[in-house]
């Protein structure tokens, strides 16, 4: 048996034990954690803020966990219409830096843009001069295609996937000189973005193959870029613009058209359901689906532009595969 002083000094000895092995580990935890708190305040706060959703997602393709590109128009304005509110300027002010399509689609973002200051990158994605390849061709003598699409139809630059990879290297080239110390990340993803689009496209050129003979409506002239992109027969619109009647006259071209196509597809989009289509396809052997130019229905994800091309796709091929 021990005695008193015996377990008074095994006592001792035993703590002297335990404070020897954790001790220096404690010293490591505090000191991680506190090269960790210099580290993240080493950091930058990250500002980055888009124009419209499309874009935010072609820029969530390339920042990645890093953050979320914040957007200005919301899902539910039209981008070419939009007016700005106090809130909106003020992340204008506030961002690093913005990408936008450029003064040909958002004029309301002239003024606000050009106060920003020399600092702070402002920076259009239309008419890229930058040439990327890897993308398939386009056979263009094949294209058949009889709708004249507006100049407006072009701006949509996010529907074209060769503009879309032609944005990404300017966003990620733009973010490795903003934000160095992410410069890797920024082209890591990038690059992984240019492989998954590169494949998306060659899948969904096959895809549309198919049934790109085959003629259809669409609710509003958005899908130009698409269209010569992927061969695709759009024969009209309803409208020019989704917030902007038709004239009399059109409708009555339009209703002609359509009962003249037989069976085919008639595209509506997520946020708008003109009262003049049901009119316009009473009584007619029109299939109603649904083209979301806006990307209103996408969830925002590092693979999300990824995953609306291939929706995009995919619901053209639906639609137009079970039409005569």
């Amino acid at each position: 048996m021990f005695n008193t002083q015996q377990v008074k000094q095994l006592v001792l000895g035993f703590i002297r034990l335990i404070a020897i092995i954790c001790l220096p580990s404690l010293c490591l935890t505090w000191q991680t954690a506190a090269q960790s708190a210099v580290s993240d305040k080493a950091q930058p706060a990250i500002n980055i803020l888009v124009s419209v959703k499309p874009i935010q997602l072609i820029a969530k393709a390339i920042t990645g966990n890093i953050t979320t590109p914040n957007v200005l128009v919301p899902v539910s304005a039209s981008p070419h219409h939009y007016s700005l509110k106090p809130s909106d300027l003020t992340k204008i002010r506030q961002a690093d830096v913005v990408f936008w399509i450029g003064p040909q689609m958002e004029v309301f973002l002239q003024k606000p843009l050009a106060k920003r200051s020399l600092n702070q990158p402002t920076v259009s994605l239309m008419d890229l001069e930058a040439s990327v390849t890897g993308l398939a061709p386009v056979n263009h003598q094949q294209h058949h295609d009889h709708h004249h699409h507006s100049y407006a139809s072009k701006l949509h630059i996010w529907l074209d996937p060769k503009q879309a990879l032609r944005a990404a290297h300017t966003i990620a080239n733009t973010l490795s000189d903003l934000y160095p110390n992410y410069r890797s990340q920024w082209q890591t993803n990038l690059t992984l973005f240019a492989d998954q689009l590169r494949k998306t496209d060659l899948n969904n050129q096959q895809l549309l193959s198919t049934v790109n003979h085959k003629g259809f409506f669409v609710l509003h002239d958005a899908y130009g870029l698409l269209a010569e992109h992927y061969q695709l027969n759009i024969i009209d619109n309803v409208t020019t613009t989704p917030d902007q009647l038709s004239s009399t006259r059109h409708i009555i071209q339009l209703r002609k058209k359509l009962s003249s196509a037989g069976k085919t597809c008639l595209f509506l989009e997520p946020q708008f359901s003109p009262r003049i289509v049901t009119k316009l396809t009473q009584g007619l052997p029109i299939k109603k689906a649904v083209l979301d130019p806006l990307a209103i229905e996408q969830a925002v994800s590092q693979d999300g532009y990824i995953n609306y091309l291939q929706t995009l796709a995919g619901n053209l091929h639906y639609c137009l595969s079970t039409t005569g």
